[in-house]
């Protein structure tokens, strides 16, 4: 179920809309997955490069 949110952000038509769906998938996991969400943000730049 995971992978499935995070793969709506590779579906984006352009990588603005790809990071702010990246970000969005992190916030909507940080409450119940903090440490998947810190790992999110790390690798953030290096996933949507």
């Amino acid at each position: 179920m995971v992978s499935a949110f995070i793969a709506t952000a590779f579906a984006q038509p352009d990588q603005a809309t790809a990071k702010a769906q990246w970000r969005l998938v992190a916030d909507q996991m940080r409450p119940k997955l903090p440490k998947l969400a810190t790992l999110m943000d790390t690798a953030e730049e290096d996933v949507l490069a």
